[in-house]
């Protein structure tokens, strides 16, 4: 039992300090990001539904650190405010998918290919959603109410100081966000080291017989549960170390993010069965298909989670990093709770 729990550690620690840099600089990027993107910024782009409101709406969704439950109210605030259903599909399928840190997360432990990918899938499915979206809805015109225009163009803040907006920056790059992802990054991260401890190598067979099938269960096993886009990386990138296909390890990372129960059955309410159904279309089939061309473009060999030894990233500049983003994570917990 001790030596179990000892692998579980171990494997979860080694995970932890290599995501540590490169999860701590995500965090800085998106506090930068929330003082230029803001949820207002993207009401005020998303107008008629056509292409260029799609494109928009994909674009400006992905850097917002928001996860398939955090997007469902920006999502409905964008319905309400007038955004066409194409438009606000292609925000709900690609802002979930990915982030600034869960970009550099992947970066770390899957490599620079894989990390290339993911705002890939994200764009195409967005997109490709929005359009599918607007095919199938039965909607006339989508144009916004002059009055819901002059409200979102009106109603901004009053200019911040320098060092307000220094502040408000730090806030969220080391509390709010934190604080957003505290809990299901560090289930995830033991979730790793449960994998590398208990399960064997080479799960899958390495002869690709089996690509389409690994592929389909990772996503039906993906989509009904709640895991961000952060806390996603580490268990993928433990399973690609035990066997399982780069693309596999794909679909489960755009998947799961855009979906879990709850978030269907409020796209459903919010935008109509037709377009819940193309959702999902969306996310599935554009998982499979970039999984399906990963497999032949990357040699699981090669991905840093594979070919990386621990003692490798254990020197005392990695160590520091780590215990400062637990500490980050733990703290930013610790007042979640403290606000309830």
């Amino acid at each position: 039992m001790f030596l179990m729990l000892k692998d579980v550690f171990s494997g979860a620690f080694f995970t932890f300090v290599i995501m540590a840099p490169y999860l701590l600089l995500g965090f800085v990027i998106a506090g930068i990001l929330s003082l230029f993107i803001s949820a207002q910024m993207v009401q005020r782009h998303l107008g008629h539904g056509r292409f260029s409101s799609i494109l928009k709406a994909t674009l400006l969704g992905i850097p917002l650190p928001l996860c398939s439950c955090g997007v469902i109210p920006v999502g409905a605030m964008l319905r309400s405010s007038g955004a066409g259903k194409g438009a606000t599909t292609s925000f709900l399928i690609a802002t979930p998918q990915i982030s600034i840190p869960s970009l550099l997360a992947t970066y770390s432990l899957l490599g620079p290919v894989f990390a290339l990918f993911k705002p890939l899938v994200a764009l195409t499915a967005g997109i490709a959603g929005g359009m599918a979206a607007e095919a199938v809805s039965d909607e006339k015109s989508t144009a916004h109410n002059d009055e819901t225009v002059s409200k979102a163009d009106t109603a901004t803040e009053a200019p911040l100081s320098f060092r307000s907006r220094i502040k408000k920056a730090l806030n969220f790059a080391f509390i709010v966000l934190p604080r957003d992802i505290g809990i299901p990054l560090l289930v995830g991260i033991a979730l790793a080291g449960l994998i590398g401890s208990l399960l064997p190598p080479q799960i899958i067979p390495a002869d690709g017989a089996y690509e389409w099938l690994t592929m389909i269960l990772m996503m039906l096993a993906a989509i009904p549960v709640y895991v961000c886009s952060t806390s996603s990386v580490p268990v993928a990138a433990m399973l690609v170390m035990k066997g399982l296909s780069p693309g596999a390890a794909l679909v489960f990372l755009m998947t799961g993010p855009a979906t879990n129960a709850a978030t269907i059955a409020t796209i459903d309410k919010l935008l109509g069965r037709r377009v819940t159904a193309v959702y999902l279309a969306a996310v599935a089939l554009t998982a499979l298909l970039f999984g399906f061309i990963i497999n032949r473009v990357i040699d699981p060999a090669t991905l840093p989670i594979v070919h990386t030894h621990g003692h490798e990233m254990f020197n005392a500049q990695s160590i520091v990093m780590a215990i400062l983003l637990l500490g980050i994570l733990l703290n930013a917990i610790r007042t979640k709770f403290s606000r309830k």
